[in-house]
């Protein structure tokens, strides 16, 4: 888990870096996330199999694409206006993590998830990374972290990559991530 923190971390501080000014917000959803100015992002499209998702009603996690289905809302137009409001990360994060919309209960491969709305967002936003670096991104998951300093290799390749691809994850991002907030 500290690891996904790790990545959402460093690509939300990313994406805060690369602003010129602008930010834009995704299919009238209200939520804006930081980025590098004002854009058109297509809506989400999923054509890919899907993995199978056991308990959540509906709610299904494409081979490509992030969460679908019923998955949505898992977090408050309230929260939403909260993020809007925010000019940091740490605050988007913060906004994010107060949200008390009802979670459910998502099978993926046999693990549960509670699906709220950090969870959503978290998801949503990994999916992005995860497509634009998949090496680097299944290196750094798959390394053995248990004695310090041992994935530094992995996540120095993980951050590289990030930065390079950030004109990819950005718009993957902003379209995918107001889709967790009521109204996205």
């Amino acid at each position: 888990m500290v690891k996904y923190a790790w990545i959402l971390g460093v690509a939300m501080a990313m994406t805060l870096c690369a602003c010129t000014g602008g930010r834009s917000s995704n299919r009238d959803s209200g939520v804006m996330l930081m980025d590098g100015g004002p854009g058109t992002d297509a809506p989400l499209r999923d054509s890919g199999p899907r993995l199978d998702t056991g308990g959540g009603g509906g709610c299904t996690l494409g081979a490509t694409g992030g969460l679908m289905g019923m998955c949505f809302p898992r977090c408050s137009a309230a929260t939403a206006t909260a993020v809007d409001a925010c000019t940091t990360a740490a605050c988007e994060q913060m906004a994010v993590a107060a949200d008390t919309t009802a979670s459910i209960t998502l099978t993926i491969e046999g693990m549960s998830l509670t699906l709220d709305c950090q969870a959503c967002f978290n998801v949503q936003f990994n999916t992005c990374i995860i497509e634009a670096c998949p090496t680097e991104f299944n290196a750094y998951v798959a390394c053995d972290d248990a004695t310090p300093g041992m994935c530094m290799t992995q996540q120095t390749a993980l951050s590289s990559c990030m930065t390079m691809q950030m004109a990819t994850i950005q718009p993957c991002a902003q379209a995918r991530v107001p889709l967790c907030f009521a109204g996205g």
